[in-house]
């Protein structure tokens, strides 16, 4: 009895239950308190605390022999990771937008992107979760698959006792002590606090000063169970961390190229502007130097039309006031000669008259 595969494979009578939880649906029950005592507060700026998130609901009592009913042994939750800085990241691309035009399209799949790494790494937590859980099985099964002996593949240990795993070694050992009182405290105890293996010990050492062979032989196996189970907990915990770790790193690198490219974006939407400043200065030096081919290759009638086109793009800019048109051919030129320099050379020499209408019908 004192060693862990004499106890997983003691044989069991046909109206004792086979403790059994689906790995791949549902969890202890004491998930929760697990996150609560094994993941320390961080403050680390990338990672927000772990957030157990009851998904669904199952109650099932496997066995109710005494008044007092049991917990809930199943109980299915979810894993939520979110990050502070990918928030934050997307909070500035709110902010640049409000300042900049960006493509809709942009933050959409911005949004799509950082949803799909929270639930790539929320899923791949739970893969290894799983995994680690069939690890620990294969660790502590090692019974011959017979059809009379207790499969113990099908045990889910994580850690800690679940009470499954009670309600599987009340029935065996009751089997072996039932004619022993402290016992039955015993397996109470157990049941109360045997989901954290640390407090294990302090219910067996309680029981310490009971001299009772058949006793001391359930405890032993208890202290192995407890001791195999820190050892690969300690293990898995050490395997999570780096894993963790690397992912949040992942994370950070992923949040750093999104602000360069929201950095490159406002550079290109800089540029953008300046462009559109010098595409608007050239337009206005072409539409000089048409007005100089025009004022000396053309007649009057072509350097009218381009002074009452020069005079609408200097109303437009809110240069001029729209009256300016009321004025005369003179007193146009000369206004359009005291704005502008480079059209002194070019207007000065325009004849004061008008030009008759035989030569604007000609045109």
């Amino acid at each position: 009895m004192g060693d862990v595969d004499d106890l997983l494979t003691f044989p069991l009578d046909s109206d004792i239950d086979v403790p059994r939880i689906e790995a791949e649906k549902d969890v202890p029950v004491n998930l929760p308190q697990r996150l609560t005592r094994e993941v320390p507060p961080n403050d680390d700026p990338i990672e927000s605390q772990v957030d157990c998130i009851l998904a669904r609901q199952q109650l099932k009592v496997l066995r109710q022999e005494r008044n007092d009913a049991l917990p809930p042994l199943s109980t299915a939750y979810r894993n939520h990771l979110a990050f502070k800085k990918l928030k934050e990241s997307r909070q500035e691309l709110e902010d640049v937008r409000k300042e900049i035009q960006i493509d809709p399209n942009f933050l959409a799949n911005l949004h799509a992107k950082e949803t799909a790494l929270v639930d790539t790494i929320a899923g791949f937590e739970e893969f290894l979760e799983e995994n680690d859980e069939k690890r620990i099985r294969a660790t502590l099964a090692r019974a011959k698959e017979t059809k009379k002996l207790y499969k113990a593949q099908n045990e889910y240990m994580t850690g800690m006792l679940t009470a499954d795993n009670i309600i599987f070694l009340e029935r065996l050992l009751r089997k072996l002590c039932i004619h022993y009182a402290p016992f039955e405290r015993f397996l109470s105890e157990v049941a109360a606090t045997g989901k954290r293996y640390k407090k294990l010990t302090d219910v067996t050492d309680r029981y310490d000063s009971y001299n009772i062979i058949a006793f001391n032989g359930v405890y032993e196996t208890l202290n192995g169970i407890r001791k195999r189970l820190a050892a690969v907990y300690s293990k898995y915990i050490d395997e999570v961390e780096l894993m963790r770790n690397k992912m949040f790193t992942d994370a950070m690198e992923i949040t750093s190229r999104i602000l360069v490219c929201v950095n490159k974006l406002k550079q290109a939407e800089d540029l953008l502007a300046r462009l559109a400043e010098k595409t608007a200065y050239w337009e206005n030096r072409l539409l000089e130097f048409s007005g100089f081919t025009m004022a000396k290759y053309g007649d009057h009638a072509q350097v009218a039309y381009f002074i009452d086109s020069f005079l609408k793009q200097m109303v437009q800019r809110g240069e001029v006031q729209p009256s300016v048109f009321q004025l005369s051919l003179e007193e146009q030129v000369a206004l359009i000669r005291d704005k502008y320099f480079l059209l002194k050379k070019v207007l000065k020499n325009v004849k004061k008259t008008q030009p008759n209408e035989d030569e604007v019908k000609s045109e």
